[in-house]
């Protein structure tokens, strides 16, 4: 009786080594398969001058389901203007240097616009030290072999659930789910030496509450100048080109100056996400 108490107390250990040892290699591949799909997407170095358009479908919003449309002219990480509207809704964005400049037409800002942000606008993921991987996985999702990442989420006393599915063939994320949301993203299409998603769909305990098409195209010709035609004045490239006249609608309250919007994280934890052309700010487009 004794030999095998001894036996069982060399046990306990060793199994717990092995438990940390195989916990260690699930968070380190876990970062390796996040890493690729962010290199997949992300500008690190040179990035282009691009036009983005989406073209959107919002559900279970209060005047029922509404088509909008949001587009974003892109100079660099702190240079681009991007506006919005969905059904009766408008907002307007414009960022110079370090400041971030709003214009809407109403207070209420509705969920699914906060959603659109956080699927276009997120691009880098990386496993926190708290974080815990509980496997990792080969499955076919929808039709696409994929790697999964089943991992909770640590942030104090709070834990919450997640996974992330990777592309097995190209390495792009096409899954991610936390908490209760899940975020798909799909046909991913060659861009300046990228790829992006041109479809990506949203739904909240199951519920589908957005979804958008993607287009991005290269605009060098996005800095016009001081004067912008009629049917641009006031959004897009001429707001951002016109630095002053920001400035002056600003002193006139048209709109209103915010610091500078960080990103929202899949996981609710800046560790977690950068902006999509990797300089960790929301604003940088993808």
């Amino acid at each position: 009786m004794s030999r095998l108490r001894a036996t069982a107390r060399l046990l306990v250990p060793a199994l717990l080594v092995a438990t940390c040892i195989s916990e260690d290699r699930n968070w380190e591949e876990a970062n390796q398969l996040l890493v690729k799909a962010a290199d997949a997407e992300t500008f690190r170095q040179e990035q282009p001058k691009f036009h983005l358009t989406v073209k959107l479908l919002l559900q279970h919003t209060n005047k029922g389901k509404v088509t909008g449309t949001f587009e974003r002219d892109f100079v660099g990480p702190e240079r681009w203007a991007d506006w919005l509207e969905a059904g009766d809704f408008r907002q307007e964005r414009v960022r110079i240097d370090k400041q971030v400049w709003r214009k809407k037409n109403q207070e209420f800002v509705p969920m699914q616009v906060d959603l659109i942000y956080q699927a276009l606008f997120t691009t880098t993921f990386q496993m926190a030290q708290s974080d815990v991987v509980n496997r990792i996985h080969n499955r076919n999702f929808e039709g696409t072999d994929v790697r999964c990442i089943e991992f909770q989420n640590v942030l104090g006393r709070n834990t919450t659930g997640g996974e992330m599915c990777v592309d097995r063939a190209t390495g792009t994320l096409v899954y991610w789910r936390y908490g209760s949301r899940e975020i798909r993203y799909s046909n991913y299409v060659p861009f300046a030496g990228k790829v992006r998603p041109s479809h990506f769909s949203v739904t909240e305990a199951g519920t589908s509450v957005v979804e958008g098409d993607v287009s991005y195209r290269v605009a060098s010709e996005i800095e016009c100048g001081v004067d912008c035609p009629a049917q641009r004045r006031g959004r897009g490239a001429c707001l951002l080109c016109n630095a002053r006249a920001h400035r002056e609608a600003d002193s006139r309250a048209v709109l209103s100056p915010h610091g500078v919007s960080r990103t929202i994280s899949r996981n609710s934890r800046d560790s977690r996400r950068s902006g999509r052309d990797g300089t960790g700010a929301e604003g940088n487009g993808r």
